[in-house]
């Protein structure tokens, strides 16, 4: 985020100044601030600083913390030809690392300083995490996990079949997947356990070591593989603090503008292929086939004057259609089904 200051005069003898910023990368996190009074009256000068900063990477964990305190005060006069200044300062700095813990204190009055070291002293090269300790500070506890997608069915009548944590599903269109925590470089499905691999990783907290996670799925039923289901890779973003794409680009932090993320497999989606008829075939011959011809009466409204006459075997209650249809216009309009235009 921008920095933000402040600059305020109080009257023409006393101003104000301060600042301070933050920032978060995947990486690390700083914050820090200054501030600054001075007074000015004449040939007197005094102010006072005062400021902190700080910075936290995150995996391995280490923190580095710099604040100070001076205050001083000068006084300026006129001796004869010459201008002559008197100033006096005092100042405190302290400096704390860890881990482990350390620091320096120095305190300064005038032209004198006296520094005091305390604690561990400071590592300039932090020990990469094992993949054991990597794992039990920036990966959940269960990192895999498995969710349906289409075709999950509900049947109150059955609640027995989804005891367990199982799935009632549909014989059309069902299809699951799975989601890691973890990148994948590489995937594969059912009996192909070649996976379909993707660039090497490389993991920044634990000093750049090259890591292959191979994630495999396979549908079985009765300890048998299932076949003719379907698998695609699912692609996620994996923050590049922890995870980069080339060997030592997990030790750079990204540049102003650069990507944050890596992208990598993520999760695999599985689909059950459609459902098949297997249908039977019977043969008969003409006389086991018999039917009769229903003819029921037309309705006038829909017959013309030359479908009427052409075919003697339809039958109407009515052989007037101008008659019929009156008959049924008044019909409809008792039973308000009928509404005549203005």
């Amino acid at each position: 985020m921008p920095r933000l200051g402040l600059d305020w005069s109080v009257g023409s003898a006393v101003r104000i100044k301060g600042e301070l910023y933050a920032a978060v990368t995947p990486k690390v996190g700083m914050v820090g601030g200054r501030l600054s009074i001075d007074f000015v009256s004449g040939g007197l000068h005094a102010w006072l600083d005062a400021g902190f900063d700080a910075i936290v990477r995150w995996a391995p964990l280490y923190f580095d913390l710099n604040m100070w305190v001076s205050i001083g005060a000068s006084y300026t006069a006129r001796v004869l030809w010459w201008d002559v200044t008197i100033r006096a300062e005092v100042g405190a700095y302290l400096n704390v690392w860890g881990p482990a813990t350390g620091g320096t204190v120095r305190v300064e009055v005038g032209p004198f300083s006296k520094s005091i070291d305390f604690g561990e002293p400071r590592r300039l090269q932090r020990e990469p995490l094992p993949w054991a300790d990597f794992h039990a500070r920036q990966l959940p506890a269960d990192p895999l996990g498995i969710s349906p997608m289409d075709g999950l069915l509900t049947d109150p009548t059955r609640p027995e079949a989804t005891k367990g944590g199982r799935w009632l599903v549909s014989t059309d269109g069902f299809s699951f997947s799975t989601r890691s925590a973890l990148p994948s470089t590489g995937w594969s499905h059912g009996d192909d356990t070649a996976p379909r691999d993707r660039a090497p990783l490389t993991v920044g907290p634990m000093g750049d070591a090259r890591v292959a996670i191979d994630q495999h799925v396979k549908v079985t039923r009765g300890g048998t593989t299932v076949t003719g289901w379907e698998a695609s890779e699912i692609i996620g973003a994996f923050p590049m603090a922890l995870w980069a794409a080339q060997e030592g680009s997990g030790s750079a932090l990204p540049g102003p503008g650069e990507p944050q993320t890596v992208s990598c497999t993520s999760g695999i989606q599985v689909s059950a292929p459609p459902p098949t008829t297997k249908g039977q075939s019977l043969t008969a011959d003409g006389e086991a086939v018999q039917f009769s011809d229903e003819r029921c009466a037309a309705n006038p409204l829909n017959l013309t004057e030359g479908e009427y006459a052409a075919d003697e075997n339809v039958t109407s209650p009515e052989k007037d259609k101008g008659k019929a249809r009156t008959e049924l216009e008044k019909t409809l309009k008792k039973l308000n089904l009928l509404v005549e235009t203005v």
